[in-house]
C-alpha cells in the first residue's frame, strides 16, 4: 500500500468484508451494531472508506488490514466528505 493512500473504495471494501465474512448477511446490525452497519450501508452506497473506520470494522471482525488488496485503496475524497451529490 503506498503510505499517501488512506482510504479505501467503499463497493470494493464492503465486497472483500462480505468475502470473508458471509455470515454478516442479513446480520450487520446484530453483529456490528447500529452505527457500524449505517457506515457498511454508505460504504456499499458509494462512499470511501477512511484508514481509521477500515481499521476499527477489520479489528471488530477479526480481519487482519494488511490483507486488503492494494487495489481498493485509493486517494483522498475532496474536501467537504465523500457523498455523491444528490440528483434531482
Amino acid at each position: 500500500m503506498d503510505d499517501s493512500l488512506e482510504y479505501l473504495d467503499g463497493p470494493g471494501f464492503v465486497e472483500w468484508v462480505m468475502r470473508r465474512r458471509p455470515d454478516l448477511d442479513g446480520k450487520l446490525r446484530v453483529i456490528l451494531g447500529d452505527s457500524q452497519a449505517r457506515n457498511f450501508g454508505r460504504w456499499r452506497h458509494g462512499d470511501k472508506v477512511s484508514l481509521q473506520q477500515a481499521d476499527r470494522l477489520c479489528c471488530d471482525l477479526y480481519l487482519h488490514i494488511n490483507e486488503i488488496p492494494d487495489e481498493l485503496w485509493v486517494e483522498a475524497p475532496a474536501r467537504g466528505g465523500t457523498r455523491k451529490a444528490a440528483s434531482c
